[in-house]
């Protein structure tokens, strides 16, 4: 995505890989689609855009991911769909970056593997190409991003580490720092004053350089954790934003250091746990990480690194303790406020796919993949755990379970749609479901159930609904499905195909639902858009 320069007209662009490829311009204040550029003229997907600085944003280079990676130069607010003034091959490498001169409107740079390539664009509308040249100096894998000084000359940082200045109008080096950072440079950020920021991947460090390109001994570091410095941007005043390559957004400057603003996960999320009495919840996710999320501020309160993929996840009835499940079959008992681990269990060698406590708080549930659903005495409020034996009699392994509001007795479904019920004291199925017609159930997450039948669309294979949940009034049941959609159903949902309202936002399946312990909102996390969404209920 790339913005547009001017801020009055403030509208960007994005590029679109679905259906034909295109350009779409859209107006950042309204959000209203401006253009819609190159349907059928692009071959593949798109990587690069820029639109042309110094005229104020009339033209648009493209650069398309086709075996040559054409560059197009578009005059985009011409007709309906725009105007290309030219199209030619770009480079039979890959092309990471293409970016407008800011001073000099026929000047396009592009950037990428083993090469820099500085373009002209004539009166005519032809491109000519230069090739920059690194003379005896060792060439890079990559060129990995461009800026622009204040006095024309173009900055190019790379995969060794090294910060190149080219003289303005030349594709030869006037000055060249060797080895800045460790491993690539990934952004470099042209602030207003004239001082340069760059931003190292492996090493993760900001580096500040004067506008002669001497580094001035200010620096900063992101913390590991957070991920390797993905871009640079200049904030307000002296402020710097950063993205990291793990979904974080920094903001700050090098003197005062970065604080996170933005947290995200990087891989599928299927753990989400509501605290039972605060407006917050916590994500666990294959890329190891447990977060914990404040509702009200949509801010994180802290982020830990567990070391293991996380499946599931629940507070114990005060909150106090998280039960942690992981895909190898280790759980862990966590101190939610010090995240201090006080012990490690393991049941299986599969994924825990669900950890419940008992209404009562006496028990702990846990559901795993090999099958079967584990039972724990709690005691020493809930940081101590004897196992009472396991629930044997599923065929497939273990989806979703529930307690009844007596702490008697369980139900579970699992991959082969099967709804079993337990005595969850003597870890024995109850093999006749009539005796438990009356039984009331502190929760109903099981997607087959008799009370969740109607969430099924027609001609659902059993696997299209991820997980469900009910409020805590009784009233309402919401769904996470494979085709991104969460749904809100009035509660019970005992009629085939009941009517529901439909909800998007997830860019891929949706893993999970829950609703805030006040039901004033609704949690959902996604699977490949790696997405955590909250949903206001009105």
């Amino acid at each position: 995505m790339k913005e547009f320069p001017d801020e009055k007209n403030a509208f960007y662009i994005s590029f679109c890989v679905f259906l034909q490829p295109h350009v779409r311009v859209w107006n950042s204040v309204s959000l209203h689609t401006l253009a819609v550029i190159g349907i059928g003229e692009f071959e593949r997907s798109i990587c690069c855009l820029s639109f042309s600085k110094a005229d104020g944003g009339v033209l648009l280079c493209a650069v398309d991911e086709a075996p040559d990676h054409n560059i197009s130069i578009w005059d985009w607010q011409r007709g309906e769909r725009g105007q290309k003034i030219t199209e030619t091959k770009c480079s039979a490498d890959t092309v990471v970056a293409a970016e407008f001169h800011p001073m000099d409107r026929q000047s396009i740079v592009t950037c990428g593997k083993s090469h820099i390539s500085f373009w002209t664009l004539d009166a005519g509308g032809t491109l000519y190409k230069r090739m920059g040249i690194f003379e005896n100096r060792d060439k890079p894998k990559y060129v990995t991003c461009l800026a622009f000084t204040q006095t024309g000359d173009v900055v190019s940082g790379d995969s060794n580490g090294n910060i190149i200045v080219w003289g303005r109008a030349t594709n030869t080096i006037s000055k060249f720092l060797r080895g800045l950072h460790e491993g690539s440079v990934f952004s470099v950020c042209v602030m207003k004053e004239g001082n340069l920021v760059t931003g190292g991947g492996k090493d993760g460090r900001l580096v500040q350089l004067d506008a002669s390109l001497n580094p001035t001994g200010q620096e900063t570091r992101v913390p590991e954790h957070l991920g390797p410095v993905r871009v640079i941007a200049e904030g307000r005043g002296s402020q710097l934003l950063v993205g990291t390559t793990r979904n974080c957004i920094l903001i700050g400057s090098l003197d005062l250091g970065l604080t996170p603003v933005v947290c995200g996960h990087t891989d599928e999320l299927w753990g989400l746990a509501i605290h039972p009495s605060l407006p917050q919840f916590l994500t666990g996710g294959h890329d190891q990480l447990v977060t914990l999320w404040d509702s009200m501020s949509h801010s994180v309160v802290w982020s830990k690194d567990v070391a293991e993929p996380v499946q599931s996840a629940t507070f114990s009835l005060d909150g106090s303790v998280l039960i942690i499940g992981c895909t190898t079959g280790h759980w862990f008992v966590m101190d939610a406020e010090t995240r201090e681990v006080y012990s490690t269990h393991t049941d299986g060698a599969e994924p825990i796919q669900v950890v419940k406590f008992s209404p009562d708080g006496a028990l702990l549930a846990l559901g795993s993949r090999d099958n079967n659903i584990y039972v724990y005495q709690v005691s020493e409020e809930a940081r101590k755990y004897s196992r009472v034996g396991r629930c044997m009699g599923h065929s497939s392994f273990v989806t979703h379970l529930d307690w009844s509001t007596d702490s008697q007795y369980i139900q579970s479904n699992s991959g082969d749609y099967e709804l079993l019920y337990w005595n969850a004291g003597l870890c024995r199925q109850v093999p006749q479901s009539s005796q438990l017609r009356d039984v009331e159930w502190a929760s109903n997450s099981c997607t087959l159930t008799f009370s969740s039948l109607g969430i099924w669309p027609e001609g659902a294979d059993g696997t299209d609904v991820n997980h469900c949940d009910r409020s805590h009034n009784g009233e309402l049941m919401a769904t996470a499905d494979d085709f991104g959609k969460v749904k809100l159903y009035s509660y019970p949902v005992i009629q085939p195909r009941s009517l529901c309202h439909t909800y998007g936002g997830h860019s891929s399946h949706v893993t999970n639902v829950s609703f805030l312990h006040d039901d004033s909102r609704l949690i959902s996390t996604g699977g490949r858009d790696t997405s955590v969404m909250q949903w206001a209920l009105s």
